[in-house]
């Protein structure tokens, strides 16, 4: 997600969010509540993903998918075949 249209992506919709939240408590409507609640939520998700890739779990995770794919191959952690 560390990419730039991801991160500009990411920055829209967090200013999407604003304005919903701000017309919402202008207005105290039913549908925008749930609609800021539903942006918040995708918000919270995609700041996770984001923090968790800027931390390094990401790589972790794409490195443990290739290991994985390299022992069900026989080759083992170094990446060469014995």
């Amino acid at each position: 997600m560390a990419g730039n249209e991801d991160t500009r992506k990411f920055v829209k919709k967090v200013i999407e969010m604003r304005r919903i939240q701000r017309e919402f408590f202008k207005t105290r409507s039913y549908a925008t509540m749930q609609l800021a609640k539903s942006l918040e939520k995708d918000v919270d998700d995609r700041a996770k993903k984001l923090l968790a890739f800027l931390d390094g779990e990401g790589n972790e995770a794409a490195q443990g998918d290739s290991r994985r794919r390299d022992s069900e191959r026989g080759v083992p952690h170094g990446g060469r075949r014995r």
